[in-house]
């Protein structure tokens, strides 16, 4: 009898219900996480850009809050008023569709609107989509519902892009700035390394499910995988400096044509990207500043 009084009481009004706030608990920890990331950063910080590859912090704050009042606000809430009509271009950004951009590699010149006005610009817009994360409008809108989680998967890529380029724009920084000043762990010693045998035949690749995906992982085909073998585990920085040592950064036989030569232009340094030689000893740059060369992590930002 308890179970069923209980289960009389789960109605698909209920589930719904239950999705939504959900759905709105999401939102906020996405927007709020991108916030909690510039924490530590100035507003000198967040509009760097030292390189046309990266982009301000600043600017994905920005862009990112762009995504739901372009997507979501503008076409479907009537009466939605824009912040600054202004920002249509500025932070549009490979959306040919939608209209103008402001050219990529300038976004450092940017430094109207201010870090606080960009602030004032995702609470104009988080206030108006409370509107859109309502039972009765995604209810009525699955399709905008959808279009919602998107752009929330979209906030927490562009999430990982701005420490990625906060990491490539501090680097440029004699003083190898720190961004965080938690310790980062030790690698344990890495496994012997050996390769083991993968059977092949015909594999299923693709998306599979009803949860969220992008559509480039999709659609689920079929493909023919030939046998091969595969490492157990990742190359390390220690194993990288051995073929660096060995002349693994002399020897033509061991790149291509392509990589040979931007190996000899001017000022590429023989070694992977972040890796600092000071006082006969490696060192690697992190988002934790400059730290001694962790021998057994996996080496990464090589071509």
């Amino acid at each position: 009898m308890a179970a069923t009084s209980v289960q009389s009481r789960v109605t698909p009004s209920t589930v719904f219900s239950n999705e939504h706030v959900a759905a709105q608990r999401f939102y906020m920890q996405v927007r709020q996480q991108s916030l909690a990331l510039i924490e530590p950063l100035s507003a000198e910080d967040c509009a760097l850009q030292a390189s046309a590859f990266v982009s301000p912090a600043k600017w994905h704050l920005a862009h990112t809050t762009w995504f739901f009042e372009t997507f979501i606000l503008i076409p479907n809430i009537s009466g939605y008023e824009p912040f600054n009509t202004h920002f249509q271009v500025l932070f549009n950004s490979y959306y040919n569709g939608v209209g103008e951009q402001f050219l990529r590699p300038k976004r450092h010149l940017l430094s109207r609107p201010s870090l606080a006005e960009v602030q004032l610009y995702r609470e104009h817009v988080d206030q108006a989509m409370q509107q859109c994360l309502s039972v009765n409008f995604t209810k009525n809108q699955p399709e905008v519902a959808k279009l919602i989680t998107l752009g929330l998967h979209h906030e927490m890529q562009h999430q990982e892009l701005l420490l990625m380029d906060l990491k490539y724009s501090f680097f440029q920084n004699p003083l190898f700035p720190v961004y965080s000043n938690s310790r980062l762990p030790i690698s344990n010693t890495a496994l012997p390394l050996v390769f083991d045998s993968i059977k092949g035949g015909i594999q299923q690749f693709g998306h599979q499910g009803d949860e969220f995906h992008f559509d480039n992982e999709q659609p689920r085909h079929k493909q023919f995988v030939a046998d091969f073998k595969m490492a157990n585990r990742q190359i390390t920085n220690g194993e990288y400096l051995e073929f660096m040592k060995d002349g693994g950064y002399e020897s033509a036989l061991l790149w291509l044509s392509d990589g040979w030569a931007w190996l000899k232009q001017e000022n590429q340094n023989a070694a992977p990207l972040y890796w600092v030689m000071q006082q006969d000893q490696w060192f690697e740059f992190t988002l934790h500043g400059l730290q001694a060369l962790d021998l057994n992590a996996p080496v990464s930002h090589i071509n």
